[in-house]
């Protein structure tokens, strides 16, 4: 049988303490002592409990959200005496393992981008595959660790000058959670995802969000004077019709596929010009959400063809 709280009903599946307290009594005894002293903290026990406890926020996303630092929220959590979780568990929750379970508009945005702007890499020490997800633009990644629920770091590398070889600047975030791995490498996700890399089998009413997310990881828009064109190159050929195919059966003009003669390795580009770029354009930014977007792509599709209505 379940201790239950001797001053409330409250089911949740918190700690009781030996005076029969639950973690959200207890926390809110010890902030109504600390107001009779004349200590008013600048976050309620209530308000922990349910970001920290509840909804597992690490202790950086929480105080990013509050203007405080994380040390701040250390110290409160104490004063509440809330426990802290371990090292080994804040690794394990700061991510949303089972993004990938139950496809949505974000995570198939997120999938999408992945399969074009991430990479798989074996950690031979530990015998496991990692995923590096790359970008030249912070912003991208933002969305990403918002979409993962995640407190991921972003790393940085300045632009660099290799013996006469520049590198320009990246940003990158390294994930090695083996849920989130097995998942991607079951939607088709590959090690060598420049040539082998297949298009997933996801809901149909997905697939725009999903080539949005290629898009903002392969894709380009560019817009010169009154003309505008939207083009995306991928190292697939067998991934690359596949996208050209879905466009086709969704009002664009059918185009061929070309050879990137630019590139070192095998890729592949389709390109759409002015008209098809509109219908691009709403297809895929119809019903985007705040964290599903490429912001560059959409300003230049805005100032030609205007907000989608």
């Amino acid at each position: 049988m379940k201790r239950k709280c001797s001053a409330c009903d409250n089911k949740e599946n918190l700690t009781i303490y030996p005076n029969k307290l639950c973690q959200r009594c207890f926390s809110k005894k010890k902030e109504d002592e600390l107001l009779i002293k004349g200590i008013k903290l600048p976050i309620s026990s209530k308000h922990l409990i349910d970001n920290y406890l509840v909804r597992e926020k690490p202790i950086r996303l929480i105080a990013l959200e509050n203007n405080l630092k994380p040390h701040k929220i250390s110290s409160i959590l104490d004063y509440y005496l809330i426990p802290k979780r371990n090292f080994a568990d804040i690794n394990k929750k700061s991510i949303n393992e089972n993004i990938f379970q139950d496809l949505n508009t974000e995570s198939a945005y997120l999938l999408g981008y992945i399969f074009t702007d991430g990479h798989l890499a074996l950690n031979k020490k530990k015998n496991q595959f990692f995923l590096h997800i790359y970008s030249k633009y912070k912003y991208q990644l933002e969305n990403v660790k918002e979409i993962f629920k995640s407190n991921s770091k972003i790393q940085y590398r300045r632009q660099t000058n290799y013996g006469g070889i520049v590198q320009g600047e990246i940003y990158w975030i390294y994930i090695e959670n083996q849920k989130i791995i097995k998942s991607l490498l079951g939607l088709g996700m590959t090690t060598n995802k420049n040539t082998s890399i297949k298009f997933p089998e996801i809901p149909e009413h997905l697939k725009n969000h999903f080539l949005r997310g290629c898009w903002a990881g392969s894709g380009c828009v560019s817009l010169y004077k009154n003309t505008i064109l939207s083009q995306i190159t991928i190292g697939s050929i067998d991934f690359i019709e596949e996208i050209e195919r879905y466009l086709n059966l969704n009002g664009l003009k059918k185009r061929n596929i070309y050879s990137n003669k630019n590139s070192k390795k095998d890729s592949y580009v389709i390109r759409y010009a002015t008209k098809d770029s509109e219908k691009l354009y709403k297809l895929l930014y119809g019903n985007k959400t705040q964290h599903t977007t490429c912001k560059r792509h959409e300003k230049k599709y805005v100032e030609k063809f205007g907000p989608i209505k």
